[in-house]
């Protein structure tokens, strides 16, 4: 997902949406709950889902399911991973 606009506009609400609201769910709850309601549907298939979330702002990036949301992450390129954020928390379902 990105967002790329004004200030004040909604993107947080959209994408999160309010905590423990079933009518007010952002895009981002909306989005894994449709994920594991077709996993948990689908019969003689094993899935394996990884997930981070990250925030990119100002040119910084920060890991929103680590412990320290505000602390700074790096952004790198390996030749045979790719490119990774190193320390990036990877929830595993």
């Amino acid at each position: 997902m990105h967002g790329d606009w004004i200030s004040g506009c909604g993107k947080s609400f959209t994408m999160q949406g309010v905590p423990d609201s079933s009518k007010h769910k952002g895009i981002i709850p909306r989005a894994f709950e449709h994920i594991f309601e077709a996993i948990d549907t689908s019969e003689g298939i094993k899935y394996l889902v990884h997930a981070s979330y990250l925030e990119i702002y100002n040119e910084e990036i920060r890991d929103l399911l680590g412990k320290d949301v505000k602390r700074k992450m790096d952004l790198k390129e390996h030749p045979e991973k790719g490119v990774y954020i190193p320390g990036m928390i990877l929830a595993i379902n």
